[in-house]
């Protein structure tokens, strides 16, 4: 079995269970209600959350002890959770994979080119933790500060406006299943409408829209986990590599790439989410 399946395998197990989670997450005495099932999962496997929120409280929510896994999983493979596990980045695969369905390799090879625009990621995550920062400066400040430096530094938690599990939870369980349930009520005794919840569904239809575009373009240009999580893959100890010496230069590995890591020449690691794309279709092996 070639790794690409055994990564479409992995992308596919973890977003039934994040869909599964997103369901069971209704009051009942069906088993299959909230009754102990762990729906805060995703969240707490999060290290953008736990960070932010450690930057915010100077606390930490024992739950998102769970980031712990994700960080290791990162510094040995690189954003693996980004190719492997995240439920959004799968959509986004899926949809890259339509909108070029039908492209010959040298427009799959222009689409998938790296763009300097991939750096606002970074710049939105410096910006993202700045922000949250600033409640560990209002405790550091002795005494009772006016309301001008309170509204200086008091800590904003805006990190799950952009986070990519939060967006996808937020979509899923406000929006897109009370609509799908409107008519049975199957999930819930009567039909369930929030205020607001337009929007969320209106950022996760443009999230999969532009992936239509550009392949995994939320990703690659705005997604703050994923910037994180490539800071921290720069000391990967495993990652995507080449044989200079073998290489025709043919260029079919960026053809195929879903970071836009640029893999026929030095391989930017912080851009490559471990898709494994590259491999098979490189004529050099």
């Amino acid at each position: 079995m070639k790794i690409t399946q055994v990564r479409r395998i992995s992308q596919l197990f973890f977003l039934l269970i994040f869909l599964w989670l997103c369901v069971v997450t209704t009051v009942g005495v069906a088993w299959w209600q909230l009754r102990g099932w762990p729906v805060n999962w995703f969240i707490q496997l999060n290290p953008l959350n736990a960070l932010a929120l450690l930057l915010t409280t100077g606390t930490l929510y024992a739950g998102l002890a769970w980031s712990a896994v994700t960080i290791a999983l990162t510094v040995l493979f690189g954003r693996a959770f980004c190719g492997w596990i995240c439920p959004l980045g799968t959509l986004q695969q899926v949809m890259g994979w339509l909108g070029g369905s039908r492209m010959h390799v040298g427009d799959r090879f222009r689409r998938n080119a790296y763009h300097r625009a991939q750096r606002f990621k970074y710049y939105l995550l410096v910006f993202l933790l700045s922000a949250a920062v600033g409640g560990l400066l209002m405790k550091a400040i002795p005494g009772r500060p006016g309301a001008w430096l309170r509204s200086l530094t008091a800590g904003s938690l805006l990190s799950g406006v952009l986070d990519p599990l939060s967006l996808l939870q937020r979509a899923v369980n406000l929006a897109i299943l009370p609509w799908l349930d409107r008519a049975r009520n199957l999930l819930w005794l009567t039909p369930r409408f929030y205020i607001g919840a337009a929007l969320p569904a209106l950022l996760l239809a443009g999230v999969l829209l532009t992936g239509l575009w550009k392949p995994r373009f939320y990703c690659r240009m705005i997604c703050p986990l994923g910037a994180l999580l490539g800071v921290l893959g720069r000391v990967s100890l495993w990652r995507i590599g080449k044989r200079q010496a073998g290489c025709s230069l043919c260029l079919a590995c960026e053809a195929h790439c879903e970071g836009a890591c640029e893999p026929a020449g030095r391989i930017r690691v912080t851009e490559c989410v471990l898709c494994m794309n590259c491999l098979h279709p490189c004529p050099d092996d």
